[in-house]
């Protein structure tokens, strides 16, 4: 998975991952059109709200064969310009860029291959980016083992945008080489390869969980001390540790609440920031 509104989640820290706005998209490669029910439909969650109904398009993206022939379920931003996915099509399968290569991305194509989604600075975005793996959010076991370690579906804009993440820890270098360990809403932290512009630093404005440099978190900026964006990067921190690299009004805040912890290994994970 980066929009312009701020989305309340774990200890009302904002946590900025590829979530948008929701939409209703009517029309479509099909003559019908399919309704999904999408995770996290109602309420207010780290993916956004969306209507209860769930989000009417023309693909499911949790399918490999919702398609006709030579065309691939791709998600992407229904109103031209917007920073975020909020629907599904199917488009004619142009390329065949691997996992992880760069990509080229359009408003509603790219030329990543078959079940791949070109991640630009953000998820509505066009231009350059890097070919993520979509997968099915419905099934345990959707995603294989990526670079070496165990990954989960991640069903990112509420189900439009289900893409394969590697877990890690912020803690250990577990992530491969040019990929970051970035905190995803409730689900923990998994790696990430950073967006074209992803060298966020301290106070840098962000849009999505990899516009910042590896080691640092895009959080809302009502939670820091010097940020003058709606979201900035902050570094991330070990709040059991005696030393952190928080300086100024900042301290070492807990991205979760004591029963929000996703796993053992996250419960002192932290972002530099004020108190909420």
């Amino acid at each position: 998975m980066p929009y312009t509104f701020a989305v309340q989640v774990l200890r009302h820290v904002s946590i900025f991952v590829l979530v948008g706005a929701a939409a209703f998209v009517h029309g479509g490669c099909f003559s019908g059109r399919s309704t999904a029910p999408r995770p996290d439909a109602s309420g207010e969650t780290g993916f956004g709200s969306f209507p209860d109904a769930g989000i009417t398009t023309s693909c499911r993206p949790e399918l490999d064969d919702d398609c006709p022939e030579g065309q691939k379920c791709t998600a992407y931003a229904v109103d031209e310009g917007t920073c975020c996915v909020g629907a599904n099509r199917c488009v004619p399968i142009i390329g065949d860029r691997g996992l992880g290569q760069s990509c080229t991305r359009t408003q509603y194509n790219d030329d990543c291959a078959d079940r791949l989604f070109c991640m630009t600075k953000s998820s509505g975005g066009v231009g350059e980016g890097s070919c993520v793996l979509m997968c099915d959010w419905t099934a345990e076991d959707s995603c294989p083992d990526l670079f070496g370690g165990p990954a989960q579906c991640i069903p990112l804009n509420g189900g439009v945008l289900p893409i394969c993440e590697r877990t890690c820890s912020p803690f250990m270098e577990d992530c491969p080489q040019g990929y970051g360990c970035f905190p995803v809403g409730g689900y923990g932290f998994y790696c990430s390869t950073s967006t074209p512009d992803g060298d966020g630093l301290d106070g840098d404005e962000c849009y999505t969980i990899s516009s910042c440099a590896p080691g640092f978190a895009c959080v809302n900026g009502a939670m820091q001390a010097t940020c003058v964006h709606d979201r900035c990067c902050t570094e991330i921190c070990d709040t059991s540790a005696t030393a952190t690299p928080c300086v100024g009004a900042e301290t070492c805040q807990p991205f979760y609440e004591d029963d929000e912890i996703p796993t053992r290994e996250l419960q002192h994970a932290g972002y530099c920031g004020i108190e909420p």
